[in-house]
């Protein structure tokens, strides 16, 4: 009843809103699981936002939403310093 009322208020086909609703749910797994990698110092930054489907910016957003600090060495801000001016 609830994806009834959902799929009206959206003026949308019951279909095609569950197919929205499980990709936002997708979505919001791929990003919990990344995070939980990166918070694990699994990953890092690049192969979180990698795995989550969106950017190092946006990555880094999400994770100073959630209070995670980034465990990011010297070493990696010179890399990406180079990387960036060459």
């Amino acid at each position: 009843m609830k994806i009834e009322r959902l799929s009206k208020i959206r003026y949308m086909d019951t279909p095609s809103l569950v197919r929205k609703l499980i990709d936002i749910g997708i979505e919001h797994e791929l990003k919990d699981y990344a995070i939980g990698l990166f918070r694990d110092k699994k990953v890092s930054l690049g192969k979180a936002a990698e795995i989550s489907g969106i950017s190092k910016r946006a990555m880094l957003e999400l994770l100073k939403e959630r209070d995670i600090p980034l465990n990011i060495s010297t070493r990696d801000i010179q890399k990406d310093f180079n990387a960036a001016t060459e």
